[in-house]
């Protein structure tokens, strides 16, 4: 079985935030591969869904700690479900990437996103795919009006900027589906 995690904080006050997009982005796959709706599974500290059809078989996980705290949760599911970290998937949002942009990598993992950080402490090794969205306004920083990145992330995006992403997670959409054909 085949974890992608997306990675953002639970609650209505951070619905449609730029530091949700982890969230939003696996709202999209699962709507695109048909999938139930997600259903919480407090034992394993996560909402969940499947996807199981003749190419995929895909677990989608939304982890309900909070952002720093998301390793507890996929560690869980790992243990739970026996997924290796090779057949893991982390989505995130990047503030140095503007809207419309992201980038598909399996470096080791040097950055500052708490999130990640939190999942490579937790299950001890950063052998997975990362996926990077970008949410920074288009132009950069300058165009955010002094805003400092810890509100930032916590905005809302615009219907514009919606539209952007949502074309860049079809890109996405159609990388995974390669990825997942047998």
């Amino acid at each position: 079985m085949n974890l992608i995690v997306g990675l953002g904080n639970p609650g209505k006050d951070y619905v449609n935030t730029r530091h949700n997009a982890g969230f939003l982005l696996l709202d999209f796959l699962n709507e695109k591969w048909k999938g139930k709706s997600f259903r919480l599974e407090s034992k394993l500290k996560s909402k969940i869904s499947i996807i199981k059809d003749n190419s995929k078989n895909v677990l989608l996980l939304k982890p309900q700690t909070y952002m720093n705290l998301s390793g507890k949760a996929v560690k869980k599911v790992m243990d739970y479900y026996k997924i290796i970290s090779q057949n893991i998937i982390v989505i995130y949002d990047d503030l140095d990437l503007e809207i419309g942009m992201y980038k598909i990598t399996q470096k080791p993992f040097k950055g500052g996103h708490k999130g990640v950080r939190s999942i490579v402490d937790y299950i001890d090794e950063d052998k997975f795919i990362r996926i990077r969205i970008g949410i920074e306004k288009q132009g950069g920083r300058k165009n955010r009006n002094n805003i400092s990145g810890e509100k930032f992330v916590l905005s809302k995006f615009s219907s514009d900027e919606k539209k952007v992403l949502y074309v860049a997670f079809n890109k996405i959409f159609l990388e995974l589906n390669k990825y997942f054909i047998n």
